[in-house]
Formats: C-alpha cells, structure tokens, sequence
C-alpha cells in the first residue's frame, strides 16, 4: 500500500478496511470538498482518481458523472488490499461510541414550540476562551466533542492552541483539547472530558434551499446564548476563496464565532463564520456567512471511529491541525515542524 497517500485517502481507505463489504458511499460535492476543490474540472477528477487508484479503491466520478455533485458516488475498495484476517484476541468485546442524535431529534423529544427546540440547543452550546480571546462552540457528540471556529482557538502567533477552556451552559468549566482543525474552511474540534451530554443533531446543509428559517446561537459580546433569526439568504455563496457558504441575515456578531446555527427542526447545519460589514459610511447589514456542516462531518466519523480519548494523546499540527497517528518530524499534510522535533517546532 502507497504510504504517501493523501490525508482524505487515507481516512477513507481505514473507513472502507473497517466496513465488512468494502464499500462507501458519499455525494460528489463532498467528495470534492475534502481534497479542497468546490467544482469539478478534468484535472482535479484525474488527481482524485489517482490517489484512490494507488490505494487500491475504485471511485466512479467522473467530469460527466454523476450528472449533479449533490448525487452520490460509490467507493469500493479491492479485496485484494485488505490485509489478511487475524483470530479475534479473547477478553471482552469492545463496544464503538453511541450513535449521534438524529436528525429532527431535538423537535420529536416532547418539544412542541420553537421556543422548547432553541432552548435545548442553548444547552448545547458552549463558550471557548483562550488567552487572546473567545468565541462560541456547539456540542455535536454525547461524548465530548465540540465543535467551532479554527480563529477562535488561535493564538497571538496564528498558530492553533492544543488547550482551551471551555464555559458550558450549567456554569461549569473544563479544558478541552484540540484535536482537529481547518485554517482555510475554518473550523476546529475540541473534546472535553465529560460524558453524556446533550448533543445538536447534524443536519444536511447540502439540501438548504433559499427563503428557509433559520436560527443563531451564541454568546456576542459574552452575552450568553443569546438568539438570533432570519432566513438563508443564499445556500452557497462563494466569496474571495473557494469555500462555498451558507449566507444568511440572522445577526452574526463578535462572540457568535463557532456558535451553532439550526433549522427550525434544530438540527445543525453550521457555525457562524464571519460578516461583511463594507466600507464607511457606506455600511453594510445582514450580510453573515456561516461555514456548513457538511465540510467537517468526515473529521468528526474520522475521530469517533478513533476514539476521542485516543485523539487527545496523538500528536497535533498546530499549522493545519492534522492530527497525526505516530509523531514524526514534520507534519504529513503541511510540511512544518512538529512539536519537540526541533528548536523550530511549535510549542506542545
């Protein structure tokens, strides 16, 4: 097996190794997404067919298929790449985590109003302090998984701390630990060391249509779970990058950072991100972009298919926030000096 193999390869590559058939399917779009591409062109297909070609997976993307990126494709790995079976150890079975809520979850609990829903994702929502600033973050696993915004857990020096504080909705604070994180699509995951919490459902941000309800969450200005509402003024908007956002006139503000934004159902369909404010005196209002879930769902099968406890102990690129299986010298997906590999490595 080719061990340079691209960071979604290879997740993919243990993803299908774990699954008794081999095979795996995903939309187009997030296909795309996670090697960093928002439109399908010759030369990203070939790249992409490549790389799963040297790791002995099929993948049926082509430049005219599927016809639209929102349908699926379907990965198979060959049989032939799989290692060989070895006895099962005896002792105890060891059970995978809880499944996540589902979608809707927070809407069919007894919760009749609006009202009942956005109260329960407020209990979701979390706040994140560094020593340089804060922001808000959501819970998206019972577990202890959170996620936020990647400039919210920054230090003064642009690089991702490893250790943040994290306020929840009862009063009481833990540290988390960082464990992933995205500078361009800006976003990071953190766990904290508590269990059995309340966890805002996932939601399909891929099937957001214009005009639909939806509602912020978040502490700015260190208002706690303060809330916001307005519709998806577009559902992909793509701004000076290639990053494809929801746009929305919910009122984003500084605090709302990481915070969730939720469909009247309650389901998450992503963070607050950033707002255009325009030139003076000319100001512009209700233009805030919120980065969508879609683009973090794999880190987050990624790091409970791990364990989170083991995803704490791995060593963590606090460039790009790749999280690493060994400690080696240099970061695998970035190039930079790891932590401890040399003077120029970045503090643990």
């Amino acid at each position: 097996m080719d061990a340079d193999l691209k960071p979604p390869v290879a997740r993919i590559l243990q993803e299908l190794l774990g699954r008794p058939k081999g095979t795996k399917k995903m939309s187009a779009r997030r296909l795309l997404r996670s090697f960093g591409y928002e439109r399908r062109s010759q030369e990203n297909v070939r790249e992409i067919c490549e790389q799963f070609r040297r790791a002995h997976i099929h993948v049926d993307l082509a430049l005219a298929h599927p016809p639209s990126l929102d349908e699926p494709v379907t990965l198979i790995l060959d049989e032939s790449a799989r290692p060989a079976a070895t006895p099962a150890p005896s002792g105890p079975v060891v059970e995978g985590p809880p499944p996540l809520p589902r979608r809707g979850k927070l809407a069919r609990r007894g919760r009749a109003s609006i009202a009942d829903i956005i109260a329960a994702v407020q209990e979701a929502t979390v706040q994140v302090f560094t020593e340089v600033g804060g922001g808000s973050g959501v819970i998206v696993d019972p577990d202890g998984l959170i996620l936020t915004s990647r400039h919210v857990v920054d230090s003064e020096t642009g690089l991702s701390e490893r250790e943040v504080r994290v306020d929840l909705w009862d009063g009481s604070h833990e540290t988390a630990t960082v464990v992933r994180s995205h500078r361009v699509l800006d976003y990071a995951l953190l766990v904290i060391p508590r269990r059995k919490l309340l966890a805002v459902p996932i939601g399909d941000s891929l099937r957001l249509r214009e005009a639909e309800t939806v509602y912020v969450v978040g502490s700015p200005g260190g208002l706690t779970n303060s809330v916001s509402r307005g519709i998806v003024s577009a559902a992909r908007r793509r701004c000076t990058t290639n990053v494809e956002y929801i746009q929305t006139d919910a009122a984003i503000n500084p605090g709302n950072s990481g915070g969730p934004v939720v469909t009247e159902q309650g389901d998450l369909i992503g963070i607050s991100t950033w707002t255009y404010v325009g030139d003076q005196p000319r100001a512009a209002h209700g233009l805030n972009f919120v980065i969508p879930v879609d683009y973090v769902v794999d880190d987050i099968q990624f790091l409970r298919r791990i364990g989170l406890t083991e995803a704490c102990r791995r060593p963590y690129c606090r460039h790009c926030g790749w999280l690493h299986a060994a400690a080696p010298r240099y970061c695998e997906c970035c190039g930079a000096l790891l932590a401890g590999a040399g003077p120029e490595g970045s503090a643990p």
